[in-house]
Formats: C-alpha cells, structure tokens, sequence
C-alpha cells in the first residue's frame, strides 16, 4: 500500500506561499456500504486505508442525519446561512471522521513538520456516497466565533488537501506531448440562448486572467479558442495540450427517473448551444497529453448518485487525465473568475496544483461580495501514479534495450487477467448455484451446498488476496474488491448458520453488484495496459542478443503480429465496453421512458457503431449494420414500437458479437503474457509466477 498522489504535476520554478506546506503526507479515507436506514437517517462505513500513523484495523460505522438531503437541496439553491452552512459541514465531517478515524487524523496533524501538509484522499465506492459535497466538511476545532467557523472548514486550512480518488479509474499513464514549452488551451463559449440579459459570462476577463498570470512564465505557452463549436476545439487540440481549461455553461442534464449526465455547452451553427456530453468529452480529450484540466463551468462535477460516471470531471479522470478540476453546483461567474485568477498565478509560481486550490479556495471565501457556498463547489480529481512506472530502472547506457517497463507491464497484465477470471469463474459457477437453488433455502440439501459455495468463494478471495500482495494491481481498486467480497462471504456464511433466507438475500445481492461493476473495472484496466505495451524494444532485445536460431526469429515474428493484434483488439473492447454500458443504461430505464431513453443516447451510440463496424466479424456486420439503420430510421420517424424492435435486435446483435470480442481479447492476453514472459524470463533474474 505505497502507491502514491502525484501531488505536484506540472510544477514550475517554486516561489511558495508562506505557510503552505513543501509536500503532502497520505490519509486514505475509504468510504462505503451505504444504506438508508427506516427513520431516513443514512449510514456508511469508514476505513482508515493509509495514514503516518498506519493504517486502521478496523472499520466505523458513521451515520448521517435523517434531514440530510432536504439540506442539501437548500444548499445547492443557496438557501442556507452561514451558521446553516457551519452545521451542514459538522455532519458531513463527523461521517467523514467518525471516532476513530478522527483521532488517527488528530495524531497524524501531530506528527507534521513546518513543511508538511495531510492529504485527505476519498475513495467512494457508490455513487450516493460520491455525490456528497464532502468539500463542505468542517471539524471543530473546539474555537469560538466565526472566525474560527470559518477555519474548521477542511478545505480552507492551507496544511490539507482534500482529494477525490475514482475507483476503478484507467491508472496508467497517458502519453505526454514531448518536447517544448508547457501548452495552455483555454476554451471560451457562451451560446447566444443561454445568455441572460445584461449579465454576459466574463469569459474574456478570465482569459486575461490567465495570460496574466503565466505571461511571467517562459516555460508556458496560452492559446484560446472563442465561441468554439466541436470542430474548431478539436483542431485546438489537434497538437495536444498540457492544461485543457474551459470557460462557459454546464449542465447536468436529468432524465424522467433521475438519472442524468453531464454536459459542457459548445456552440453550434446559428449561435444556439450544443450540449458537449460527458462521453464525447472524455473521447476527444483521451490522448491528447492532458495533465490538467480546468472545468470553470457550473456543475461540471455533479453526478446523479447513480453512476459514477455521469460527471464529467470524474469521467474525466476515469479516462487518465492525471489531474481535474470541476465544479459540483452553480458557482457565480465572480467566483469562478476569481478561482481562476489565483489558481493560475499560484500554479504558474510554482507551487502544485493541491495548494494553488487551496490558494484559490481561500481567495473565494475572502471576496467582498458574498459566496456562500462556493469556496467548496470546486471538486479536486487527482489520478494516483502507477506503482509498476516507480519500480522500473532508468534505462542503461548501453546498446542492449531495457525490457524492464514491458517485462513490469507483462506482469501486470497477468494480474488482472488472473482477477478478472477468477471473478468471471465465480460468476459462472458459485454465483449461478446461488440463484439457481435460493428459492429452496434452506430446505433440500442447500444448507451443505451454499457452505461448500462459501469455501470455493473463500479460496478466490485467498487468490486475488495473494495477488494484490505482489503491488502490481491498483492497491485501492484491489483493496475495495477484497472488502466488498469479503462481507458477501461472511453474509453467506451467516445465512447457512442461521439459515436465514433473508440474510442469504442479502448476500446474494452484494455478490451481484460486486460481479456487475468489478469484472468492468479490471476489464479497462487490461484495454490499457494492452494499448501500452511497447513489444518493439522486446523484439530489439532479442535481435541484440544476437541469436541467429530459426527458433528466434519465429519468436520475433509471433512478438509482433500477436501485439499488433491485441493492440488492436484492446482498443475494440474498449469500444464495445462503452456502447454496451449506454445499452444497460437503456435496458434499465423504465419501460414507459425506454423509447426516450434510446432517442437521447443514439447519437453517441451511432458515432462508436460506425467505429466498430469496420473491425467487427465478417458475417454479423451486415446484420448489426442493418439493426442500426432500421433504428435510427424509425427515431426519426418517431415510431415508437419499430424504433423499441429495432434496439432490441441491436442489442442482441451486438451482445452476441461481443462476446467473441471478449473472449478472443482474453486469448490473445493469455497467449502474449506466456510467449513475451518465456522469452524475457530468463533475462529478468526474477521468476514469473504462473
């Protein structure tokens, strides 16, 4: 558990601010098991993952207050005063920090020196728990006085950083652009209808801002792109960036049943708005060398409590951008011109993007007009480093290539394929007794059937426990799946010696979301990873060692067809995992809001349709080419029933082929890890395991 934030991306020559902390130790929070409880009050469970003083035995319980979400809604229309605010604040900080976990925070704060800071990082595992305004949380220092209020407010003490951490997030990391000064693209729109009258956005005055505050910086580089449409911020990027900042409207659009995703408004022809969707913003900045982005946008961190997703600063960092900023509510456009001017003068100074926040933040709650709440809307997103990249030596100065980095990826890889089949095992055996024979427990000889279930679960969780001891998966990923595993286990258990119906439910249900969203997760981490691997310096290696055997170069020639074929494949998969996740979410939206639905998600769907199609199987492309036509034909003719038949025989199409993808994904996996580690083995001076 050593793997680290990086805390101070994209540094510059530091001119510190007094009082701010030279670096940051680690407080890893781990969030989860949420309910809802009779009396409306909420629980979760805490979990003190990493701390200077260790890390915590065992979990708390905490408890939210029954009239949370009405506050929340206040909160977010601004209706709350300040002292209301104060109070709001102690209950989320009081979840946050439950007993114990106070006391821990309480003696690592003891244990900093003058140049240390604590860095809060929040590892949610759900979405309810997610879409908490937990930048909000305030910790009483046992003060008197608003002054002192104002300082027990976690996110204004310049000693903290309170960070957002996405399970399940792609960790590893994306290409940089190489060479030259660090790249700023500042993106300014404000669509014609959502102006109001007399009150423009100051998107200038922010660009100025900005250019102000690096201009002093030779080592930056500011372009901007005004009343930008999709087109003309695509060719902004087409040299890739380092800072992708955006100034403009957000919008967190919301469906009949609550669920939603949102947007960041561009224009189109004619000066009216163009929602640019969660997903499209994620595809088009993926890749670009991004280390930083800057959503000075309202709501452009809000979810739905539903998906973790549904944001677009956590897609965002889900996609790889190593760090993101976005706001979780409305933010007043002062305030927002406000954050952005001394973010950058700080950032542009030198100091690292968690005190620049901080900085800013600070700079917010200090303005003469009031803000209310938007020292805290500001929601900080920082992807952690990827620990195999820590291990792997600087290249030796010498003509052999070092295949250390691909030999580490290698590895790597084979971890998460191992996880990932050993929970796709479960699924098909131990998940699939469990519902097959559940509605007979605990007659008939289910009692002796499910124990032998939860000794076969417990030999799996002893598997991915020994895996994630060899620090090459995503400790916190790996750490949330061993939780969460762990407690369906002992559920199981607890029904078989009670023989308890209900409570094997229980256990039941926590296996199928645990089976539903992990296998996904680790799914994104292998398309990576497989997108990474640099096979060429492997094929260097074994032509440098001069082995002229027929053997070898057969070696050399399968090294490379079998990489061009899983680089290949892992890009596909990805593909196919993001039009089959716009597929659930259709699946499960209510039956009278299903045609709706489909009319919302078939642009996005179409535009990754017409980028599968070209890779798809021969004889099932005409078939899912024709499902789409016929689809999108009856959308426009808004024929409900054809349009309802048609995404049926999409989907179905679609899951069918699918699955070849998945499984041929995992065979090339399988056959590249077992010819790559064979021949690289031996030059390793470490065993592989098998």
């Amino acid at each position: 558990m050593t793997r680290r934030i990086a805390s101070r991306p994209l540094r510059l020559t530091s001119h510190p601010v007094a009082g701010m902390p030279q670096h940051y130790l680690d407080f890893d929070l781990r969030l989860y098991g949420h309910e809802c409880l009779p009396d409306g009050r909420e629980a979760l469970r805490v979990l003190v993952l990493r701390s200077p003083t260790g890390e915590a035995l065992n979990e708390e319980r905490a408890e939210l207050p029954a009239d949370l979400r009405p506050r929340l809604a206040l909160l977010e229309k601004r209706q709350l005063n300040g002292a209301d605010m104060v109070a709001l604040g102690r209950a989320l900080g009081a979840a946050l920090l439950p007993q114990q976990a106070l006391t821990q925070f309480m003696l690592s704060q003891a244990r900093l020196t003058p140049e240390q800071g604590l860095r809060i990082t929040l590892q949610c595992s759900g979405p309810e728990l997610d879409a908490l305004p937990w930048e909000l949380a305030h910790l009483d220092l046992g003060l008197q006085g608003a002054p002192a209020d104002l300082r027990g407010f976690v996110t204004l003490n310049r000693r903290l950083s309170l960070v957002r951490y996405e399970l399940g997030s792609q960790l590893m990391a994306r290409p940089q652009r190489s060479g030259g000064p660090r790249r700023i693209v500042a993106v300014l729109c404000e669509p014609d209808n959502l102006k109001t009258p007399g009150q423009p956005l100051q998107v200038d005055a922010e660009l100025a801002e900005i250019r102000a505050a690096v201009e002093r910086s030779p080592g930056v580089e500011l372009s901007h792109c005004a009343d930008a449409t999709l087109n003309q911020l695509q060719r902004a990027l087409d040299d890739g960036a380092d800072v992708f900042h955006f100034a403009g409207h957000g919008e967190f659009l919301r469906n009949a049943d609550g669920t939603g995703h949102g947007a960041l408004m561009l224009l189109q022809d004619g000066g009216q708005s163009h929602p640019w969707t969660t997903d499209s913003v994620a595809l088009n900045l993926a890749d670009k060398g991004i280390q930083l982005a800057v959503l000075s946008a309202c709501r452009s961190a809000q979810g739905d409590g539903r998906n973790p997703w549904a944001g677009v600063a956590p897609s965002l960092a889900r996609a790889g951008v190593p760090a993101v900023i976005g706001m979780q509510y409305t933010v007043f456009d002062e305030s927002a011109l406000t954050f952005s001017r001394r973010f950058y003068e700080r950032w542009a100074a030198g100091s690292s993007i968690e005190e620049a926040v901080v900085e800013a933040r600070l700079a917010i709650s200090g303005m003469a007009a009031a803000t209310g709440r938007d020292f805290a809307t500001p929601v900080l997103y920082l992807r952690r480093e990827n620990r195999t990249d820590a291990k792997v030596a600087a290249p030796a100065p010498s003509a052999v290539p070092d295949i250390s980095p691909v030999f580490a990826l290698l590895c790597e890889l084979r971890d998460y394929k191992d996880v990932h089949d050993a929970l796709h095992g479960a699924c098909m055996r131990e998940f699939a007794t469990l519902l097959r024979r559940r509605d007979v427990f605990p007659n008939e000889r289910t009692p002796r059937e499910f124990g032998t279930v939860a000794r076969n679960l417990r030999k799996g969780l002893d598997e991915i426990q020994r895996i994630a001891e060899d620090q090459r998966c995503d400790a916190a990923l790996m750490d949330a799946l061993q939780l969460e595993l762990r407690s369906a286990i002992g559920l199981l258990e607890d029904a078989v010696a009670q023989s308890d119906a209900d409570t094997l439910d229980d256990a039941v249900a926590g296996l199928e979301s645990l089976l539903a969203t992990y296998p996904v997760r680790f799914d994104a981490c292998m398309s990576s990873l497989a997108q990474r691997l640099e096979l060429e310096r492997t094929v260097q290696f074994l032509q440098s060692l001069q082995l002229s055997s027929a053997a070898t170069e057969t070696a050399i020639t399968e090294l490379r067809i079998l990489g061009e074929k899983l680089r290949q494949q892992a890009v596909l998969h990805a593909h196919c995992q993001t039009l089959d996740s716009k597929f659930a979410l259709i699946n499960k939206s209510p039956e009278e809001q299903r045609f709706r639905e489909i009319r919302r998600q078939y642009a996005p769907m179409a535009a990754l349709l017409a980028q599968l199609l070209p890779q798809w199987t021969r004889q099932d492309v005409d078939k899912l080419r024709e499902a789409g036509e016929r689809l999108g034909a009856a959308i426009e003719q808004r024929d409900e029933a054809a349009a309802l038949q048609a995404f049926d025989d999409l989907y179905n199409d679609f899951d069918f082929g699918f699955y070849t993808v998945d499984k041929d994904f995992k065979a090339f996996c399988a056959e590249l890890i077992d010819k790559a580690c064979h021949r690289l083995q031996p030059h390793q001076g470490a065993p592989v395991a098998s």
